[in-house]
């Protein structure tokens, strides 16, 4: 489970605010949670043997400040099964590309970059308020839990 919350400022671009390893476009075992462009880009991408991106369809347009918890799950047998997200304490329909399952592979080694793609890209202009990851399975109490510490600090809603 990552659950940060953020505001963006502006949809200039789309932004990066938290990716495990230098591109998870490109590289096995990596995840990325990005600030879309406008309303229909996405929030969620998760890349672990296969891609799977989650798209959130419409309405986050900046400037927006949102609390996101994004799970997840590579025992599952489809994308929807595997990567799960909510936004404001509430689950959200996710449009699935890339691969319909990446099986039982898992998250690889690499370093943790916050607020741009390897430090070189898709710049983050906004606020990242709070970021909490947790590399185990958790209770939907614990994630309520989560959304709602991380909301306190954020005020999205």
């Amino acid at each position: 489970v990552c659950s940060p919350g953020v505001r963006k400022i502006n949809a200039s671009g789309i932004s990066t605010f938290v990716e495990l390893s230098v591109n998870s476009d490109t590289t096995s075992g990596a995840f990325c949670i990005a600030a879309p462009v406008n309303t229909a880009q996405y929030y969620f991408q998760m890349n672990a043997g296969s891609r799977i991106e989650g798209t959130v369809s419409a309405g986050y347009a900046a400037p927006i400040t949102n609390i996101l918890a994004a799970s997840y799950d590579a025992a599952q047998a489809t994308a929807a099964g595997e990567l799960t997200a909510r936004i404001n304490a509430a689950s959200v329909a996710l449009t699935y590309g890339g691969a319909v399952s990446a099986g039982s592979a898992f998250f690889g080694n690499y370093p943790l970059y916050f607020g741009a793609r390897n430090n070189s890209s898709l710049w983050f202009n906004g606020n990242l308020y709070s970021l909490i990851v947790r590399g185990a399975a958790s209770t939907s109490a614990q994630i309520s839990a989560t959304e709602a510490y991380v909301n306190a600090k954020t005020k999205a809603y």
